[in-house]
């Protein structure tokens, strides 16, 4: 769906006036992770159905995993439903996201701070994760990330709070704030305070930099960690702020832009526009514009290779631009998109009611 400009004048209110950074260091233990085969039958299966769907999904054979090509330009046409995951799992609003080997599809319960691991070839639940010494524990996750070292970071509402989890399940520390944001070496954490954008060190929760008067509701790290664009949005405006990280210096302000994302690969700076809701995409430091996309209505994602930047149009056609042409190529997958697999080999769209489908390009002999 595309994201609407406006934020809610609470959420901008709690950004400016919530709790500073809170590091909590000792928190209880005792984290469940209970097997599959513990789980009441009628609350979830450790293999899922497939939802019901028009397309044939493939007859997948055990190594399909390793069969798929990278998603790019030229097999965009090619891509083919795989697998889904039914609606009366994760339901509408539970998170998806993948380990950074792409071989487990991560996702978070709608009604509660609970991870679900699937192995993503055989479809069958691993292990169900209860994240304890959450600050509501009824609150579902809002954004995963998993970490190459096997930690997580999320963040979740009521109240805003974002989370270091180790891989047992434990919370390492817990911040008062709204979003964040990982650098590519995944080293930095970006939080939002009440003075600006905070950059801290993930390992041990030491401040690095603070960028001043640009409190952010979302940033992106440049792939090679010497800028971060930061989504300045408060009641009145939205600007896109970029500031290069070692000189602490804001190098350019967008105005009217929002939901800003680097490229994986550092070729560009895409982000969406208030005025008139198309997408601009600007040579990384803002100074250039590189091009207006106009057909643009809903939510990006840029594949891992930088390759594409992918849309849907008012009509629902889902739309990937070729980055190095602009060209625009369409196919008809169903659902929004949503997110690339690390690898870019998967692509996962969602339904309206929560389905997750995951679609993808077999090589001619798989």
């Amino acid at each position: 769906m595309h994201r609407l400009f406006a934020y809610s004048i609470t959420t901008v209110f709690l950004l400016f006036t919530g709790s500073m950074l809170s590091p909590k260091e000792t928190l209880p233990t005792g984290t469940m992770i209970a097997p599959a085969t513990s789980m009441p039958e009628t609350q979830l299966s450790t293999s899922v159905p497939p939802t019901q769907s028009s397309e044939v999904l493939p007859n997948l054979q055990p190594g399909w995993l390793s069969q798929l090509e990278i998603i790019k330009p030229k097999n965009w046409a090619r891509l083919q439903l795989l697998k889904t995951y039914p609606a009366e799992m994760p339901m509408n609003r539970s998170v998806v996201t993948f380990t950074p080997d792409g071989k487990t599809m991560v996702m978070g319960s709608s009604t509660s701070a609970k991870l679900y691991f699937f192995d993503l070839e055989s479809g069958n639940l691993l292990r169900l994760l209860v994240i304890n010494g959450v600050n509501n524990a009824n609150s579902p996750f809002r954004t995963i990330e998993v970490l190459s070292d096997g930690t997580l970071m999320a963040n979740s509402d009521r109240p805003y709070s974002v989370y270091h989890i180790d891989s047992t399940g434990d919370v390492l520390y817990t911040w008062d704030v709204i979003e964040f944001a990982v650098s590519a070496d995944e080293k930095i954490l970006a939080i939002d305070t009440n003075e600006g954008t905070s950059l801290v060190n993930i390992a041990n929760n030491t401040p690095i930099a603070l960028f001043k008067d640009s409190n952010g509701l979302g940033s992106s790290f440049s792939p090679d960690n010497s800028k971060i664009a930061v989504d300045a949005v408060t009641e009145d405006f939205a600007n896109v702020d970029i500031w290069e990280i070692k000189s602490q210096s804001k190098i350019k302000s967008l105005p009217d832009k929002y939901r800003s994302s680097y490229s994986p690969n550092g070729k560009f700076l895409a982000m969406e526009d208030g005025v008139d809701g198309s997408l601009k995409v600007f040579s990384p430091d803002g100074a250039v514009q590189i091009t207006s996309i106009l057909d643009a209505h809903s939510d990006y994602v840029i594949s891992p290779d930088g390759s594409i930047l992918a849309y849907q149009t008012a009509n629902g056609s889902s739309v990937a631009r070729d980055t190095s042409s602009w060209e625009h190529f369409e196919t008809t997958l169903r659902g929004d998109l949503y997110s690339f697999s690390p690898d870019g080999r998967m692509l996962i769209t969602r339904t309206d009611d929560g389905g997750i489908l995951i679609w993808g390009v077999l090589k001619a002999n798989g």
